[in-house]
């Protein structure tokens, strides 16, 4: 089930002081993210185009008030190289560390063409390494 942005912050009572987003494509949430009054942003996007899309599209925005951050990595339940099964139809999207198998049925249009290596590690190593500040960060999007 997909809700909307919103409709989870209203749940919350508006208190989403940040997010880390698993998978983040291009930042298309990034607009209503500031909507919503979100400072604390953690963007991770393992696919090395639409990384860079990521940061040019943040690089274009008037983030200066924003705590962000973008990273290419995919997250996982340890550190390693993970195969990433990659599809072009869905402008990448669509792109898993899963081999797709439902994906394939419900929208036959879209194949996983060609398989990149990307780098993993798991949140909690991250969180730590990083020094990252869980108090300001409650909501995590995948």
């Amino acid at each position: 089930m997909l809700f909307k942005l919103d409709e989870i912050s209203k749940y919350l009572k508006g208190t989403v002081g940040g997010v880390f987003h698993i998978g983040a494509h291009h930042g298309q949430e990034l607009d209503t993210y500031r909507k919503l009054n979100i400072n604390n942003m953690i963007f991770f996007e393992p696919m090395a185009n639409s990384y860079l899309t990521l940061n040019q599209m943040i690089d274009k925005s008037d983030t200066r008030d924003l705590n962000i951050r973008c990273e290419n990595i995919a997250l996982g339940h340890r550190d390693a190289m993970k195969k990433m099964y990659v599809e072009t139809a869905n402008q990448g999207q669509s792109c898993s560390l899963l081999k797709p198998k439902e994906h394939l049925k419900l929208y036959p249009h879209i194949t996983f063409d060609t398989e990149q290596e990307v780098s993993q590690t798991f949140l909690d190593k991250y969180v730590e390494d990083n020094g990252v500040d869980l108090s300001n960060f409650n909501l995590i999007n995948i």
